[in-house]
C-alpha cells in the first residue's frame, strides 16, 4: 500500500505586471525592461478588468504588483488601495529608487494587508550603497510587523567585496538578505570562485536550491489554477515558463479561464522561484508518460495558437527599439 503524501497548502495569488517602463538599465535584466527602451503601462481597461477578475475570488489572495518598476505606474498607489479594499494581501518587487516620501503613502495605502516587499539591490545602477541602506533600515522600522522585507540582489563574482559589507551592514539591522543565482535565459550560470560560490550558499534566494536541476516535467503543480501571471494586456499566464499549458486566456477580450485544479508540468525546468514561494509545486508527484503525452497533445490543441501569439509579442517587446517611455 502506498503512504499518501501530504502537500503543504498553496498560497493562492496572482502577479500582476503593471508596467514594462523601468528606470534602471541593468545589462542582466531578462525583461528587457530599462530606461533607455520604450516602455508601456497597464492600461485603465486592463486595470479595471482585473479588479473585477479579483473582485470573485471570496478568500484572500496574494496580489504581487511587479513591472518593469512597479512605482512607475501613475496609479500604483492607488491600485494598491484598490486591492486591499478587496480584502486581498499586497506585496511588490521594486528597485527601491522611489523617495521616503513615496514608500510612505504605499505603507499607508497597504497598511496591513501589506504581505512583503523586497527590495532589489542593483550594484550597477546604485552609486551609493550606503544610503540604499539607510533607506532599508528606516522601512524595516517603518512597515507593519508582519509585514516581510527582503533585500535581494544579483549575484556577480567581481563585487564579492561590496556585497559581503553590505550583508554585513543589512545584518546588524535585521534585515533578511538574499543573493539571487543570475539567469542566462534558459538556466542559472555556474559561479567559479569558491569564495563567491560559499558566499552565495550563505545567502542563497529561497526555494533557488528545491528547483535547480530539477526535472519538472510531469510533475503536478497548481499554478494555473490558484496562480497565475498577468501582463500589462491582460494575457493570463500559467507561470514563467512557457510550455504547451502556458496561455490562460485573455481577461480583457473576457476568455480568461483557471485550470480546473493542479495539471502536470509541461516545461523540462523550473527557473522562477514563485511557484516555489507559493507551495505551488508537488514535489515527486509527477504523472506517467501515458498521462504526459495526453496532456500534451491537449494542451497543444488548445493552447497552441495563443502561444504562437504570445511569443509573437514576446519577440516584438524584446526588439523594441531604444525610445522615450510611454503611457497608455
Amino acid at each position: 500500500m502506498t503512504e499518501s503524501v501530504t502537500y503543504p497548502l498553496p498560497i493562492p495569488g496572482i502577479e500582476w505586471e503593471l508596467t514594462t517602463r523601468c528606470n534602471y538599465d541593468c545589462n542582466y535584466c531578462l525583461q528587457r525592461t530599462s530606461a533607455g527602451r520604450q516602455g508601456r503601462d497597464s492600461c485603465n481597461e486592463t486595470i479595471d478588468t482585473v479588479l473585477s477578475l479579483l473582485k470573485e475570488k471570496k478568500d484572500s489572495w496574494l496580489v504581487k504588483l511587479s513591472g518593469g518598476e512597479p512605482f512607475l505606474h501613475p496609479r500604483f498607489l492607488e491600485i494598491t488601495r484598490a486591492v486591499t479594499r478587496l480584502s486581498h494581501r499586497v506585496a511588490t518587487t521594486t528597485n527601491f529608487s522611489a523617495s521616503r516620501q513615496t514608500l510612505e503613502r504605499f505603507l499607508e495605502a497597504s497598511g496591513k494587508r501589506l504581505a512583503y516587499l523586497t527590495a532589489s539591490l542593483h550594484l550597477e545602477q546604485v552609486r551609493d550603497v550606503q544610503e540604499f541602506v539607510d533607506k532599508a533600515c528606516w522601512f524595516q522600522a517603518a512597515k507593519p510587523e508582519a509585514a516581510k522585507f527582503i533585500v535581494t540582489t544579483v549575484g556577480i563574482e567581481t563585487e564579492l567585496p561590496r556585497l559581503q559589507a553590505l550583508a554585513d551592514g543589512l545584518a546588524d539591522a535585521g534585515i533578511s538578505f538574499e543573493v539571487a543565482p543570475r539567469k542566462d535565459g534558459s538556466g542559472f550560470i555556474a559561479y567559479t570562485d569558491p569564495a563567491f560560490v560559499a558566499f552565495m550558499d550563505r545567502h542563497a534566494l529561497a526555494h533557488v536550491e528545491d528547483i535547480r536541476g530539477m526535472r519538472m516535467l510531469g510533475t503536478m503543480c497548481h499554478a494555473g489554477s490558484l496562480f497565475a501571471r498577468i501582463t500589462l494586456d491582460g494575457d493570463g499566464l500559467r507561470c514563467y515558463n512557457i510550455q504547451p499549458r502556458f496561455a490562460l486566456g485573455n481577461a480583457v477580450r473576457g476568455d480568461f479561464k483557471w485550470l480546473d485544479g493542479p495539471k502536470p508540468c509541461l516545461a523540462r525546468h523550473c527557473t522562477c522561484t514563485v511557484p516555489a514561494n507559493r507551495n505551488m509545486i508537488e514535489y515527486g508527484n509527477r504523472v506517467g508518460p501515458l498521462r504526459m503525452a495526453h496532456d500534451l497533445l491537449r494542451a497543444l490543441v488548445a493552447n497552441g495558437p495563443a502561444l504562437i501569439r504570445l511569443r509573437r509579442t514576446r519577440s516584438a517587446r524584446l526588439s523594441i527599439v531604444p525610445g522615450i517611455g510611454t503611457k497608455q
